[in-house]
Parts: structure tokens; sequence; C-alpha cells
């Protein structure tokens, strides 16, 4: 028997401890009413404060004592373009290029089980989504997730955003444990569309093992559906400096299209591949490569399998809830 809190412990307490109060108190300080007849109205309504007690506690019975699950000595950070350009529409045809990218982030998850992710995405800045952890449905949650800024507020895409969350997230990974085998993985489209120049990347190559580059995106480019609030399902369009223009005409519609140049320049920098993503086997090679330079060992599983029971507290919790809510209709009635 194990006990798995859905919240913590000490909230369980206090939430206990008011509905007592707010349910019985009143009933006991009445001194009009006889003994018996308190015990019948205080009975049920401690009975249901226990089970959702115990159903707070979620208790369970594990399927076992000590498990182990085969991990390597790989961590390996996702770094994602989150820009509007990722959503342009020439991936495949007409698909977006970010959904593309979230696929094949989650088929680089299932070819390289066993080892730790991270993922930072940059749009106006960077931000570090997740540190170094097995928490797979984690990472997986935090993939699906990501969408970008409504184009009201995007300010223009920079490569050079990353670079920063990039060397802190990983030298923190290196004090906690050194000899580990690091990868970067940065996926992007390569535009920039602000006054910025593509930075060198060569500073970070040190911290990396192998650096994977991956681009989306092509030379005739896509257009991008409106992602705010007022203007949903609509295509992106720019403003023509002509006042006179017809800003309704197609040819007007903002298009995305990758630069290798800029991709290719980041896998130089940190000793990686380049590679055009047109398909998932196209990631194969690289992933081979990765694979060759981990070493597997065994790790206890830190998440212990088990049966939930709480099931068999909620049946006598919402027969007693019936009842009860029956008797206060049946008065006021």
């Amino acid at each position: 028997m194990m006990l798995e809190p859905i919240i913590p412990l000490w909230s369980l307490i206090v939430i206990a401890v008011l509905l007592f109060g707010i349910l019985t108190i009143p009933c006991i300080i009445d001194k009009k009413d006889a003994a018996i007849n308190k015990l019948k109205y205080l009975a049920p309504k401690i009975t249901i404060i226990i089970l959702l007690l115990i159903i707070g506690l979620r208790p369970m019975i594990q399927e076992k004592d000590s498990s182990q699950v085969e991990t390597n000595d790989l961590d390996v950070l996702f770094v994602v373009d989150n820009t509007i350009s990722m959503i342009a529409e020439d991936y495949n045809g007409n698909e977006p290029r970010l959904g593309a990218a979230q696929s094949d982030m989650q088929y680089i998850l299932e070819k390289l089980n066993g080892a730790q992710f991270s993922l930072i995405t940059f749009a106006n800045s960077a931000t570090i989504i997740a540190p170094f952890t097995y928490d797979y449905n984690m990472i997986e949650s935090a993939i699906k997730a990501m969408a970008p800024l409504p184009n009201l507020y995007a300010r223009g895409s920079s490569l050079n955003a990353p670079m920063d969350s990039i060397n802190t997230i990983v030298t923190s990974a290196e004090k906690k444990e050194e000899e580990r085998t690091r990868i970067l993985v940065f996926i992007s489209d390569g535009e920039i569309t602000d006054d910025s120049t593509l930075k060198s990347y060569a500073s970070l190559k040190e911290h990396f093992d192998y650096g994977l580059v991956l681009g989306y995106g092509t030379i005739n480019g896509g257009k991008m559906k409106s992602n705010n609030t007022y203007s949903l399902d609509s295509y992106i369009k720019y403003y023509p400096t002509d006042y006179s223009a017809d800003w309704s005409a197609s040819d007007h519609y903002a298009i995305s299209k990758i630069d290798e140049a800029n991709l290719k320049k980041i896998a130089e920098d940190i000793g990686g591949d380049y590679i055009h993503a047109e398909s998932q086997k196209d990631i194969d090679p690289a992933l081979k490569k990765i694979s060759e330079l981990t070493t597997s060992n065994t790790r206890p599983d830190d998440k212990p399998t088990g049966m939930d029971l709480y099931y068999i507290f909620a049946v006598p919790l919402l027969l007693l809830l019936f009842f009860e809510f029956n008797k206060l209709w049946r008065r006021k009635v």
C-alpha cells in the first residue's frame, strides 16, 4: 500500500479541518438538541469528510517494490523557433512548418528513448520551457502546447535570441553531471526579419558533443494564417507603402521563405549537421550517429506503478451525498 496525494498533504488536512468545522460545530454547540439526534446528524457528515480525505490521499496497491528503467548518458536540448514564420504553410505541400517540427520532435523522443530532454523556445525572446528531465509526459505536453505569439505582438525573428538561454541551461547541467553526452537540436526556418545579423554560435560548441540543425520551409515560401483573436483563419498580409494599392490583392500576402544559409552557418559553428527536414526518414542518419555516442544503463524508476483504490471509497461517498442532498431537498419542500 502506498499513498500518492492529489494535492499536498497539508492542504488536504486544512480542507478536512475546515469542512469538519463548517459541518459539525453548529450542531455540537446546539444545547437544545438531544445527543442521539446530534449523532444521527453528525455521523454521515463526518463519514463524508473521512471518505473525501481518503480519496484525496489516493491510496494505491504498489505493483512493483522497485523497478528499473533503461536510460543512457544522453542529454538532448531542443531549441525551437516559435515565431510567426514557423506557421507558414509550405511543408509537404501546404502543412504548417511548426506542426511538422512537433511531429519530428516526437519522433526523436521515441528514437532516443532513455535520454534526458530539455526544451527552449524563442520568438521575441527565449524561454526555457523545461530543464533536462526524464519526464517524457512533461516534454511531450510542452511540445504539443507550442504556439507562436499572436502576430499583433510579434516583433520580428532573430536567431540570436536563444543563445544566452542555451548557455544557461547547458552550463547548469554540466555542474550537476559533467560526464554526459550532450546534443543540441536546433529547429528553425532560418529566417531573420528584424534588424539583427546572425551572431556566431561557435562559443557553444564546447558544451555539446554533437549538433543537429533541422530546417523547415521552402525557397518559394508559404503564407501564414493569422493567429490573433480578431482575424483567425485569415492569412497575414503586409501593408504596401503605396496607399492607393489594393490591399486585398493576393500579391500582398506575407510570404515566409527558408533561409538555409543561416541554418548551415549555425550547424557549422556548433560542429554539427544541417538537414532540410522534408520527412522523418531524413533525420534517421543523424539519430543513428547520436545513438552511437551514448552508453546505456539502468536507474530506479522514481514513479512506482500501482493500482488506484480511490474508486472503492468513491461509491459510498456518492451514496452518502445523494442521501444527504435528498434529506435537504425534502426539508425545503
